[in-house]
C-alpha cells in the first residue's frame, strides 16, 4: 500500500504536459529551474537547426535526446516531494 504521507509534486502532471509539447517547460513548471532552462536552451537549439537544414543530423538527434531528459525529469518529479 502507498504511502500516504509520501506525495509527489502537486503540478508533476502538469510538467508532464507541458514537457509533451515544450520540453523545458514543464521542468521549470515542478520547480527545476536550472535543469528546466538547460532543456529549455537545448530545445531551441535544435529547433533553429532543423529549420536551417543545414545541422538537421545534429538538431534531429539533439530534439529527441532533450524531450526524453524532459519526460524522465517529469515522472521523476512525480515521485519526489517538491524542492523547498
Amino acid at each position: 500500500m502507498p504511502d500516504p504521507k509520501r506525495r509527489g509534486h502537486p503540478r508533476a502532471v502538469v510538467g508532464l504536459i507541458a514537457n509533451l509539447i515544450v520540453p523545458g517547460l514543464g521542468t521549470l513548471l515542478v520547480g527545476k529551474v536550472a535543469m528546466g532552462a538547460a532543456q529549455l536552451a537545448i530545445f531551441l537549439a535544435s529547433v533553429f537547426m532543423n529549420l536551417t537544414g543545414t545541422m538537421a543530423a545534429i538538431g534531429v538527434p539533439a530534439w529527441l535526446g532533450v524531450w526524453m531528459w524532459a519526460l524522465i525529469t517529469s515522472v521523476a518529479a512525480s515521485g519526489a516531494p517538491p524542492d523547498a
